[in-house]
């Protein structure tokens, strides 16, 4: 079902380094969630814990529960449940929660990273409440798979139409989707594709601070139906 055995399973998040400290776009994929937000939130492959913070502070769920299966950065992530009481923290993959349900399920930049996604995405299903909702934000445009992508552990990168179709399979209603960030779509081809360079945290740091604020008004990838990224959230009904 996932990457590999949950024992062989190692992550470095390497990636994850670089987008801790872009405010404005973390800012902005939440800002899509946010209508969406129940009481009792679960967060899937939550890293070191850098986007549960943006979760906690930003969304305000009276108790988000954050799941991450790498035993090397999950005592960092353990260590928020000192700042804040709302948070529970588990080390594990998604079937390591058992008999509980949830108002919400976000997966931000983690569904790529699960070998059968159409398991885990059957899975989450179980997992939600009735009028629950799954939230995801995942990379988009198979073109735009890169030695990156896969040295980081990206299984795929998702068309709308595949997300969609997957999502619906598992018994979701769509009720948003779209696709983010078309100036990004060109830059990761060029980066990663064909200079095949490694991402650094001052370029991401400046397209933060300086293309996101302008996105967050106005993406053409909403309209031109192509983006670096590809927002969808479903209900259970």
């Amino acid at each position: 079902m996932y990457i590999m055995s949950k024992s062989e399973f190692k992550y470095e998040g390497k990636d994850l380094e670089v987008m801790s400290g872009v405010v404005n776009y973390n800012e902005w994929i939440l800002d899509n969630f946010n209508p969406y937000i129940g009481k009792k939130v679960l967060e899937v492959g939550a890293g070191r814990g850098s986007l549960t913070k943006f979760i906690l502070d930003y969304l305000k769920p009276n108790h988000l529960t954050s799941i991450e299966p790498s035993k090397e950065m999950y005592p960092i992530l353990e260590q928020l449940t000192i700042q804040y009481e709302n948070l529970e923290t588990k080390n594990g993959f998604l079937d390591i929660i058992d008999g509980e349900k949830f108002d919400s399920i976000i997966y931000i930049n983690v569904m790529e990273h699960v070998q059968d996604d159409q398991a885990e995405l059957e899975l989450a299903f179980n997992y939600l409440n009735p009028n629950g909702h799954i939230l995801m934000f995942s990379p988009a445009l198979p073109l735009l798979m890169s030695d990156f992508d896969r040295s980081i552990g990206h299984f795929r990168r998702y068309t709308m139409t595949d997300k969609i179709t997957k999502t619906k399979k598992a018994g979701f209603d769509i009720i948003s989707n779209k696709y983010m960030d078309f100036p990004g779509m060109f830059l990761w081809f060029i980066i990663y594709r064909i200079l095949k360079l490694n991402p650094q945290a001052n370029s991401a740091s400046a397209y933060d601070n300086i293309v996101i604020p302008i996105l967050r008004i106005f993406d053409p990838a909403k309209y031109l139906f192509c983006g670096k990224n590809v927002m969808v959230v479903g209900k259970k009904n």
